[in-house]
């Protein structure tokens, strides 16, 4: 089970990474997929208030171990759908 979380992981990553390098190209620029109530950008791991490729290649490191990331950061890293119910 838990290789199967780490499998669909890399593969948001990858979709993202994709997803990135085309709109890169054609010069749009990306919006937030959404906001906290704090005002901080949801994915954006780097903290620099954009999402962007380096907020990407962080999260991949992160996924391989390479690199550490404090509770509030892993937050901010986790992308997947939220329930209004908790």
């Amino acid at each position: 089970m838990r290789q199967r979380k780490w499998l669909v992981g890399i593969g948001i990553l990858l979709l993202l990474l994709a997803l990135f390098a085309v709109k890169s190209a054609s010069g749009q620029q990306i919006k937030p997929l959404s906001v906290t109530a704090s005002g901080r950008v949801v994915g954006d791991l780097n903290g620099d208030n954009t999402l962007d490729l380096r907020d990407v290649q962080l999260s991949l490191r992160v996924a391989l171990g390479l690199e550490t990331l404090p509770p509030e950061k892993v937050f901010l890293g986790d992308l997947r759908p939220r329930s209004i119910w908790g």
